[in-house]
């Protein structure tokens, strides 16, 4: 039997919420490299892990912790396949755009308005590329 189950966010998917302002602390599990040279998905507790080289990674019942305010609110529903985690990151994303994230998940609150601006001018130019 195989399973094909994403448990985290992917490389690209982590960048991305870390270009949106997360601080790396909210994350739940990380992309390490492994013995055999190849990048591992595991748990922070996990002894195996090191830090400096490392990725943060989220697993999707973090990613909907932390934006279960806006999705409880909103009445949002989706479907836990592949897409989940593109759902849930667009709408921290969302969120993060109205100035209705928790500012708690957020690194540098000063300088947060105008890094984002940017990084999603950026994500929307790629987005429309794409379609």
């Amino acid at each position: 039997m195989k399973f094909n189950s994403q448990i985290c966010t992917d490389k690209v998917q982590s960048e991305r919420l870390l270009a949106l302002g997360l601080k790396k602390e909210t994350a739940d599990m990380v992309w390490t490299h492994a013995y055999y040279g190849t990048w591992v998905a595991t748990a922070k507790e996990n002894p195996l892990y090191e830090e400096s080289d490392s990725v943060p990674a989220w697993s999707l019942h973090r990613l909907i912790e932390m934006a279960l305010r806006y999705i409880l609110i909103c009445g949002i529903s989706f479907t836990f396949n592949e897409d989940a985690y593109e759902k849930v990151i667009g709408i921290i994303e969302h969120q993060i755009k109205e100035g209705d994230f928790n500012k708690e998940y957020l690194v540098n609150q000063a300088e947060i308005e105008e890094h984002c601006k940017g990084v999603l001018e950026y994500l929307d130019y790629i987005k429309g590329e794409e379609e």
